[in-house]
């Protein structure tokens, strides 16, 4: 060793030990000395970017970090070093390639793929990634972290037999309470409740203080509706360890399901102060997710206790304190309209005095009077709040969000409820108070055709298509519009229109429209009053085509027809309108190949019955305003087969 290497080692080795007793201006000027003999000495700019980092100057760490990386780019001490730094600094994406490299040079290094699964974790798409460095690392090394790490991995993948013999192989040589509430959660995935109790008892018996393994126990009595052992199991969990949110949490949710409304509220105190109160690093979602759920719990709480101005006053402020996104609020009101009155509902609103509450409750309120045909005080109710200073930057914010959920109200009296005879004074009250709404306006003049109130519809849509501000708005009133020039035959008046329109760049849009179809010599109208969710130009083409084939125009509706096929967002209503054009020029063979395609081809109506059958209902709602999607529409296109034939 020559004297320059004796002397850089004197100096790093003087370093580390002035390091260990935190004497760290020292140790720098040792380290800097050692570097001025020998810039590339790569360990001495390493302990440079540890000392930087222990004294908070990351900038300087970093730069510590780098230069001894560039200097020896394949040292896995080094790069480990750097990668767990940027895992600090949440610079995962970097963290990830450099200790890649350190586990890619030696998989038995069990620091290093725990770091890589944690890291991994944040990217749910790398899920194989994290698999493939788990199981290497399995098999190089048995570790028990490993192994546990490994397991989650394949219950997350419904692999549960993988994960129990992984779990069961450490069992041979390490039964410790981690190894067996691991064990225990594998066949609690298997549903096997029974030996998921029976190893969560071993894990209690190898450590009675695991407050986690308690926890677990309790949730499995509770699964198996067994409540008494379930809180008396949630009740040891939070005495051994009342600091973790999750045992009180546990001990509210066995409350509540024994019935206890009054304790589980007092509980469920304590838990949301605790959370409101304490800042939780890197656990928002997991708390958001207790609150949701507690909220939840209170709500029927105090519906059970008869107090409901109480659990909607808790409600909206479950709602503001979560997230205005949580609905707590809308699945509250739901459910008060499936136990109570209109009546008995405005009492209940009437009776709150929390003028927060109140606030948040307006467009519920305004809701009810309309159901109860209280259309005047529905009016005195909301007028006042659109009567603000345009300067106020608050109330102007709060009645354009009081105005977006009155319109949606409006909205779904129509197409959810089917109840015009309320939607439509709702959007005339709208209108009067905002004239310029060329949305609401669209929604009245539509739903006023389905009404068949045309007279009125047509002075409104007019009135759009030569005002309107906001160009997919005039477009969406042309459309409509021209659908009812169609089914009032009317049709070279749909058929210019249309024909302008498009010939415009029409933007990507879906919005509720109705199709006309040209059928056996007659304009048939909507097959579904409500109408569909279509894209606005395949909602123009095909009346235009419509209204071409009714005006005998057949070149241009030729022309149409090849320019749809192109175009068109929806098949099934491009094959529907083909069809009858095919009809109308007397090609049968043409006809029934698109109409049989329509109902039995990929994605035809046949298939989309049976799949729309089996949705659950909350996708129903929205799906059922898909073009031709319906029973109805199935018999009526296989009648059209049938009649060709004849």
């Amino acid at each position: 060793m020559s004297n320059i290497e004796k002397k850089l080692e004197t100096l790093v080795s003087s370093a580390l030990d002035l390091m260990r007793v935190d004497a760290n201006k020292q140790a720098i000027d040792l380290l800097e000395e050692a570097i001025e003999i020998n810039p590339n000495y790569s360990l001495a700019h390493l302990l440079m970017g540890m000392i930087y980092q222990e004294v908070d100057d990351l900038q300087a760490a970093e730069k510590a970090y780098l230069q001894a990386h560039n200097l020896d780019p394949q040292d896995t001490y080094i790069n480990k070093t750097f990668g767990i730094f940027l895992f600090s600094q949440k610079r995962f994406s970097e963290a990830i390639d450099y200790l890649m490299a350190v586990f890619d040079e030696d998989p038995t290094d069990v620091e290093v793929a725990k770091w890589l699964y944690l890291l991994l974790s944040v990217y749910t798409e790398r899920e194989n990634e994290t698999q493939d460095i788990l199981m290497s690392a399995w098999e190089n090394t048995k570790d028990s972290d490993i192994g546990i790490y490994l397991s989650k991995i394949y219950n997350s993948q419904n692999e549960y037999q993988k994960s129990i013999d992984v779990l069961t192989e450490i069992l041979k040589t390490k039964r410790t309470s981690e190894v067996l509430k691991a064990l225990s959660s594998a066949y609690f995935f298997t549903k096997n409740f029974e030996k998921s109790l029976e190893f969560i008892d071993e894990a209690i018996e190898v450590n009675p203080q695991d407050d986690d393994a308690w926890r677990q126990k309790a949730m499995l009595f509770q699964l198996k509706n067994e409540l008494g052992p379930a809180l008396d199991a949630a009740e040891k969990a939070y005495t051994i360890n009342p600091d973790n949110l999750l045992n009180l949490y546990g001990k509210s949710t066995i409350t509540f399901l024994n019935g206890n409304h009054k304790e589980f509220l007092e509980i469920s105190n304590t838990i949301i102060d605790k959370i409101n109160n304490v800042k939780f690093e890197n656990a928002d979602n997991i708390f958001n997710k207790i609150l949701l759920d507690l909220y939840e719990y209170r709500f029927i709480s105090y519906v059970q206790l008869d107090e409901p101005a109480k659990a909607l006053v808790d409600s909206a402020f479950g709602e503001t304190s979560i997230s205005d996104e949580s609905k707590l609020l809308p699945i509250a009101q739901k459910y008060l309209e499936s136990k109570y009155q209109p009546e008995e509902l405005l009492k209940i609103i009437e009776s709150i005095t929390d003028p927060f509450t109140h606030r948040k409750l307006l467009p519920w309120h305004f809701k009810i009077l309309h159901i109860q045909n209280r259309i005047d005080d529905a009016w005195d109710l909301i007028y006042p709040h659109f009567q603000y200073d345009p300067e106020n930057e608050v109330e102007r914010a709060w009645a354009a969000y009081l105005m977006i959920n009155l319109v949606e109200i409006g909205k779904n009296f129509y197409f959810e409820d089917h109840l015009p005879n309320i939607a439509i004074p709702i959007m005339k009250q709208l209108i009067k108070l905002q004239p310029d709404l060329d949305l609401v306006e669209n929604d009245l003049a539509y739903i006023l055709i389905g009404e068949g109130k045309y007279n009125e519809a047509q002075e409104i849509l007019i009135k759009l298509t030569v005002s309107s501000s906001d160009n997919f708005y005039n477009n969406v009133a042309v459309c409509h519009l021209a659908y009812l020039y169609n089914i009032t035959g009317k049709y070279q008046e749909a058929y210019d229109l249309l024909s302008t329109l498009i010939s415009k760049d029409l933007e990507d849009k879906y919005y509720f429209f109705r199709i006309s179809c040209f059928y056996d010599k007659k304009m048939l109208s909507n097959h579904n009053l409500q109408g569909y969710i279509l894209n606005i130009s395949d909602a123009a083409y095909a009346c235009a085509i419509s209204a071409a084939i009714a005006l005998g125009k057949m070149n241009e509706a030729k022309y149409l027809i090849k320019e749809f096929e192109k175009t068109n967002h929806e098949k099934r209503l491009y094959l529907e309108v083909k069809g009858c054009y095919e009809l109308e020029c007397g090609n049968l063979e043409a006809t029934k190949q698109a109409w049989n395609a329509l109902l039995s081809g990929p994605k035809g109506i046949v298939a989309l019955v049976e799949e729309h059958q089996s949705l659950p209902e909350e996708k129903y709602t929205t799906s059922k305003y898909l073009y031709l999607i319906s029973e109805k529409d199935m018999q009526r296109v296989k009648k059209w087969l049938v009649d060709l034939e004849k």
